[in-house]
């Protein structure tokens, strides 16, 4: 019911203003249903609203256009985001939007790029924190876990991991690593404890060559 509202909010504010707009739902298809919107297009002056009902939050996404234009838009707009409780984000651009710039795969590379700025905001703002960047791959080391950020993925890595990352960074599974690292674990204990045969020796040696490769 809130975002109905918030909906109806919107086109309304964009009726007021004599600007006309294009409809999209979640899947980027064209709808007339206010209340199945999620992207609201305007051509001229050029912007996107994107409705987050999940993260109670909207989205304005504009191009340049004049601060007279832009702050009469903004004010109508923040007048409705505090009557609701929603949070406003607003993203200028140096382009001419178009409702493709807006496709899943796009915002996902955008929401990547921005977790990986504020990580290394984060980074250089916790003396504790380190990054390394290797191939368009941003690695931050909190000390607890080692976050792996680029435009396509964010997943979160062992620090046992650390001396790996070039090679992840290349391609190689982290999770192969890990497998690896434990298997030596294993084979280094039973080392301590019980006589090797050969063929274990053989398995140790073999992995111990695959991780130093794999390593710096």
């Amino acid at each position: 019911m809130k975002y109905e509202k918030v909906k109806d909010g919107i086109i309304n504010i964009l009726h007021s203003l004599g600007y006309q707009f294009k409809l999209y739902d979640k899947d980027g298809s064209s709808t007339s249903s206010p209340y199945e919107t999620k992207y609201v297009f305007v051509k001229e002056p050029n912007m996107m609203f994107i409705i987050e009902d999940e993260n109670n939050s909207i989205e304005l996404h504009k191009s340049d256009m004049k601060t007279s234009t832009f702050k009469k838009v903004l004010q109508l707009v923040r007048q409705l985001t505090k009557k609701y409780f929603v949070n406003l984000e607003v993203s200028n651009y140096n382009q001419i939007l178009e409702p493709k710039d807006f496709s899943k795969d796009i915002l996902k590379k955008r929401y990547n790029l921005k977790q990986m700025m504020n990580a290394v905001h984060e980074s250089l703002a916790n003396n504790k924190s380190t990054y390394e960047l290797y191939d368009n791959i941003l690695f931050v080391d909190n000390g607890i876990n080692i976050k792996v950020i680029n435009e396509n993925r964010a997943e979160i890595l062992s620090t046992e991991l650390k001396p790996f990352l070039p090679a992840i960074a290349k391609g190689v599974d982290h999770k192969k690593i890990s497998n690896l690292l434990e298997r030596k674990k294993e084979l280094d204990e039973n080392g301590r404890s019980v006589t090797l045969e050969s063929r274990t020796h053989d398995d140790l040696t073999k992995i111990v060559e695959l991780l130093e490769k794999m390593s710096y």
